[in-house]
């Protein structure tokens, strides 16, 4: 839309990770917690609009736990 992205940098400071796999657990970590927001949240939802949305989300939540569960190697069920 008229943007340009923005040039790479040479190196990225990712924080306190030794690694990869230091960042997918905590990638999935932070999905956990969003899960368990939804989660919280559904029983107080009093619109069905809202309610779908809130779903529709969650979904998403767990599919992007799953992913990182799987680059870990982690078992899903």
């Amino acid at each position: 839309r008229g943007v340009e992205a923005p040039a790479p940098l040479r190196s990225y400071d990712l924080g306190p990770w030794r690694g990869g796999d230091d960042l997918l657990r905590e990638a999935a970590r932070i999905e956990l917690a969003a899960q368990d927001a939804y989660l919280a949240l559904l029983s107080q939802v009093r619109t069905s609009d809202y309610l779908l949305t809130a779903a529709f989300i969650l979904v998403d939540e767990a599919r992007h736990l799953t992913v990182w569960q799987r680059a870990l190697g982690q078992r899903l069920y």
